[in-house]
């Protein structure tokens, strides 16, 4: 429960990872190319995966046995199917945006220092509703605050249609703080009362 409640406190540390990583890297390609790289990548996963040994696993609450019958469960329940099928558009849209982002700013010859102030920016911009998103879905809902990232994606890729230089497509990535967060934290939580104790981590895989 305390997980859930924290959960996009949680995930701002991987917005923060995103900024920092992306600052390193873009600087790596400006000074010296794409040849270390993978050196700069594998350093990183070793240092995880010794600090995720030394991590305690999570420890389930009801460990009844999960049959395929009853995540049929899931599927029986109208109000989850139609979550899952908005959820799987809005996700479809936001990955569809970081593909077609790094083509426009291709054309706009973009450098990889201005690729990663862009990365740098959404990452940065992303933390404070990280932090916040959740109380204030809280007051508003989180189905209406799903509904309004959905409509700034829209937003999003329309500007972004029309933007004709690397300023004015770093500008109109500040409205990543009003999306994705959102996005985030609504999906967790209405993925969540729409499930079962004992199909939980079923419901959010799915």
């Amino acid at each position: 429960e305390q997980c859930k409640e924290s959960y996009g406190a949680i995930r701002a540390f991987g917005s923060l990872g995103w900024v920092v990583g992306s600052y390193i890297v873009s600087n790596i390609v400006s000074k010296i190319g794409y040849r270390y790289i993978g050196f700069f990548y594998s350093t990183i996963v070793v240092m995880i995966c010794v600090v995720c040994h030394f991590i305690d696993d999570a420890v389930k609450i009801d460990k009844t046995k999960i049959q395929l019958s009853d995540v049929k469960l899931l599927f029986d329940n109208k109000k989850y199917v139609v979550l899952i099928l908005i959820l799987f558009c809005t996700f479809m849209m936001q990955n569809s945006l970081d593909y077609v982002i790094i083509d426009k700013l291709n054309i706009l010859n973009a450098t990889a220092k201005q690729v990663g102030y862009y990365w740098m920016t959404i990452g940065l911009v992303e933390l404070p509703l990280m932090f916040m998103g959740n109380r204030i879905a809280k007051k508003l809902g989180y189905s209406n605050m799903l509904l309004f990232a959905v409509a700034i994606y829209g937003i999003r890729f329309v500007l972004y249609g029309f933007s004709n230089s690397v300023t004015s497509v770093i500008l109109i990535s500040l409205m990543q703080s009003m999306s994705f967060p959102i996005v985030q934290i609504a999906s967790k939580h209405l993925i969540d009362h729409e499930t079962p104790q004992q199909l939980k981590s079923s419901g959010q895989l799915i």
